[in-house]
């Protein structure tokens, strides 16, 4: 975990005293990602909350799924691709994880991501939180996947779910769903520390996705 990425974890979760011993300006060896919306370690893209429930999560039986992210999440991807293959001097292909604490949301955006014939090739592997734990990647992007009016974030108000979510990184961090969302969620909130550091540090950047 470089930079920006060590240092978010070792705020948030361990009150600074996580040292990955890692030189945070080494430069990832598959080259920079600026083009496609990763100039820093971490980066979170931003979703609207959601005003009414059309807008937001929806429940599928036991879990949920979230479409404007999987939107995002894929249009990244694409993004990603695309400068990837215009260094072609790179002789490393990074590899990405694309990880929800939802079944739901992993289905769909394998789904989504199957179907877009320009992501052929690439090393993306989707999965949950929990099956990833223990693993790392290059780039890891979390869906957040909840966003309702209600502040309701269910079993995501356990901190050490969302410890593992963000510590699955080596190079870049991306963070896709609703920031004022995850700053209201009612009772316990672990983005509380993630937030205030996001917010502060110059190797993190807050980005709506409609920028891009």
């Amino acid at each position: 975990m470089r930079g920006g990425i060590g240092k978010l974890i070792s705020q948030s979760f361990y009150d600074g005293d996580l040292d990955s011993g890692l030189d945070p300006n080494e430069g990832a060896p598959f080259g920079t990602l600026t083009l496609a919306g990763l100039g820093t370690r971490v980066v979170w893209y931003d979703i609207p909350r959601a005003a009414q429930p059309s807008e937001g999560d929806r429940r599928i039986g036991t879990s949920f799924m979230n479409t404007r992210e999987v939107s995002c999440i894929v249009d990244l991807l694409v993004r990603i691709q695309f400068v990837l293959l215009k260094q072609k001097s790179t002789v490393h292909r990074p590899t990405i994880g694309v990880i929800s604490g939802y079944g739901e949301q992993v289905d769909t955006l394998r789904r989504e991501i199957g179907r877009r014939p320009e992501l052929k090739g690439m090393d993306v592997e989707c999965n949950s939180v929990h099956t990833f734990q223990g693993r790392e990647v290059d780039i890891c992007i979390y869906s957040v996947t909840r966003n309702n009016s209600a502040g309701d974030i269910g079993f995501l108000d356990d901190w050490r779910h969302l410890n593992v979510a963000l510590s699955r990184a080596r190079w870049h961090l991306v963070v896709v769903g609703s920031w004022s969302f995850c700053a209201a969620i009612r009772g316990k909130n672990p983005f509380e520390n993630v937030l205030s550091f996001v917010g502060a540090d110059a190797d993190c950047e807050r980005k709506e996705c409609a920028d891009e």
